[in-house]
């Protein structure tokens, strides 16, 4: 219920923005600030203590689908299963890419290692895909998430959030969106904002043979300078202190102030820019 709101935190400008001036929601500067995510500070400091040799990661995180799992049990990542769910596009899909001799040779040649990691909900599905030695499958019930991402070399998800966690520590992030139609029509998420291919933090590709060729040319010669400018457009501010920002918020929004100042409306958040990348 958005009228119980008194603090909205807002991770990026754009987003901020949307907010602040979409019809959709009904809040305001006064409710919605921006701060950053109080878990990027930490986040940040985790990518400044690793150093280059330590990113060896080829991480590949898709997000779940809804029409690929059945009714919730006891938990959100307790869901029903699909008896012929490794026929499907999105496995078929995502095991073209991970089974692809090219992008082992790749990651081989670079010293890297793959790690497969799709969303909790896509847990029960863990055992169906067909994927080669070499490919590492992790859960997050078992493994630090920063971790992965602060190691990647490179993120390919689909549509997850998680490439926003990526691109505030400057990680090369790809978008293997095979199956956009059927997504954005059977899925629970509608178009925003975010627009991937003009705001997107990586290139969007759709097909498996150019995700391999896209993946192995950023793990060789890194983030093209198109994909660095939307982070730190995105990110103006990398200073460790979204977690104070987000406190002050707090603070403010409990502080009683005169008439007069409530008749003011409140002036726009700016976060100042700080060095381009961690």
């Amino acid at each position: 219920d958005l009228k119980s709101i008194d603090v909205f935190v807002a991770s990026t400008p754009d987003e901020y923005q949307y907010l602040t001036e979409s019809p959709a929601y009904r809040v305001g500067r006064k409710e919605v600030r921006l701060t950053g995510l109080p878990r990027f500070d930490v986040l940040l400091e985790r990518s400044r203590a690793t150093t280059e040799d330590e990113r060896d990661l080829i991480v590949v995180m898709p997000t779940w689908r809804d029409y690929l799992v059945g009714a919730m049990g006891a938990s959100s990542d307790d869901r029903g299963t699909l008896d012929d769910f490794a026929s499907t596009p999105y496995a078929t899909r995502i095991a073209g890419l991970l089974n692809d001799p090219r992008l082992r040779e790749a990651a081989e040649r670079t010293n890297a290692r793959i790690i497969f990691m799709p969303h909790p909900n896509m847990k029960p599905y863990l055992a169906s895909f067909q994927l080669p030695d070499g490919v590492e499958v992790r859960s997050y019930a078992d493994t630090d998430v920063r971790e992965m991402i602060v190691r990647a070399r490179l993120l390919i998800t689909d549509y997850s959030s998680i490439a926003f966690n990526a691109a505030y520590i400057g990680t090369p992030v790809m978008y293997y969106q095979h199956d956009r139609n059927d997504y954005f029509v059977g899925h629970t998420e509608r178009p925003g904002y975010f627009d991937y291919m003009t705001d997107g933090f990586g290139p969007v590709v759709e097909d498996a043979d150019d995700a391999v060729r896209t993946a192995i040319s950023i793990v060789t010669d890194g983030a093209q300078p198109e994909f660095t400018d939307r982070m730190d457009r995105a990110f103006p501010a990398r200073d460790g202190r979204n977690r104070e920002r987000v406190y002050q918020a707090m603070l403010e929004a409990r502080t009683k102030r005169p008439l007069n100042e409530r008749l003011t409306a409140w002036p726009a958040d700016q976060l100042s820019s700080s060095p381009a990348r961690p």
